[in-house]
């Protein structure tokens, strides 16, 4: 059909308008509005194909298609138990289609159901032993790890202080899939001085969206780490049928930080964005706020805007694009200052602009290029 055609060509709004030209026509053609259906899922108009596959199946109740086109939009919306309501009525009217078992499997994930998840494609293999989705899916599900162990070191050598060097581990554990802890402990070596910390936290994930970070730390300082630490963090995710943004996550944080003679708050809000192809916007605001034991204090604070990499093909090549714009900030009761750190932008090349104000008054910028 002419549709297919522009579909195959990737032509998505050229197909939509041919659809929607049908559908002047014909009203109650229930095959243009199921093409609409997908037209608009493919164009991540997720709310809108849900209302068009919904239609459909007021007239034809029994259409596996629109129903697993129905359970996908749900599933991409984040209305999981939606969702696989709609595919155990596919279920029903075919039981052994593999598109089916996928769907469900896949929705099962999303639910956390790994058990369950993972008996489904099972039953897949059981009836389609070469299929490849299948295997790729039980596989992912086998490879869940409930313990993470990491060990690292680092040794870095200076002219002025001498050597320094860290040793740390980390264990991260998955109780379950809402509750996860985390323990790192390390020992520092500077100016001669050696010292260890033991830094724990906890996450749960009050909602699928939502989760809350609490944790501290107590060390062992030779004043060159802090005494202890205190910190949490509250995160939220949000996911959106736009052309522009497609999902947010976002998160607060408070860290307490105790040396000897002072502490130090710092307090920090990030915005993750994830943009079309792949490319991701991060913006990050932050505030500290030193205190001495004789009531002096410092302050300071930055914002940085940042472009993520994103890998793209050009020329049959891959190609990791950059775009990287901060802004920096700080200020201390006594003296002001700020900086501008901006234009980083890498394809074939690289172009960097830094400027910067000087307290004397000198304004001082540089800026190079690579290729």
């Amino acid at each position: 059909t002419a549709v297919g055609a522009e579909v195959r060509l990737h032509q998505l709004a050229a197909a939509l308008k041919l659809v929607d030209e049908r559908l002047q026509i014909d009203p109650s053609d229930m095959e243009a509005r199921g093409w609409r259906g997908r037209l608009l899922a493919w164009q991540e108009q997720w709310a809108a194909a849900e209302a068009e596959y919904r239609l459909v199946l007021e007239r034809v109740p029994n259409d596996t298609e629109v129903l697993c086109g129905l359970a996908d939009v749900l599933l991409w919306q984040g209305k999981n138990k939606e969702a696989l309501e709609v595919i155990e009525r596919a279920r029903v009217i075919d039981e052994k289609d593999a598109e089916i078992l996928l769907r469900r499997a896949r929705i099962l994930q999303a639910l956390e159901n790994s058990s369950e998840a993972r008996r489904q494609y099972r039953e897949v293999l059981a009836l389609y032993p070469d299929n490849q989705e299948a295997k790729t899916g039980l596989a992912a599900l086998s490879e869940e790890e409930k313990h993470e162990l990491r060990i690292g070191a680092d040794a870095s050598t200076f002219n002025s202080i001498g050597p320094a060097e860290d040793e740390v581990i980390f264990l991260t554990s998955h109780w379950t899939p809402r509750f996860t802890t985390a323990f790192n402990t390390g020992m520092y070596e500077r100016f001669g001085q050696v010292a260890g910390s033991l830094v724990s936290s906890a996450t749960f994930r009050l909602t699928k969206n939502d989760s809350l970070t609490a944790g501290g730390a107590l060390a062992t300082h030779q004043s060159i780490i802090p005494e202890s630490e205190a910190f949490f963090e509250y995160g939220h995710g949000l996911h959106f049928s736009n052309r522009w943004i497609q999902g947010l996550e976002a998160s607060y944080e408070q860290h307490w930080f105790w040396y000897e003679g002072a502490h130090v708050l710092i307090v920090r809000g990030t915005q993750l964005y994830y943009l079309p192809k792949g490319w991701t916007w991060t913006l990050s605001v932050t505030g500290a706020q030193r205190i001495y034991g004789n009531g002096r204090r410092m302050g300071a604070f930055g914002i940085r805007a940042a472009g993520l990499s994103c890998l793209s093909q050009v020329g049959g090549a891959t190609e990791r694009r950059r775009a990287v714009c901060q802004w920096h900030g700080r200020f201390r009761a006594d003296r002001p200052d700020w900086s501008l750190l901006g234009a980083h932008v890498r394809r074939r090349g690289e172009i960097s602009l830094r400027a910067r104000p000087r307290r004397d008054g000198i304004f001082r910028a540089a800026g190079s290029h690579r290729r």
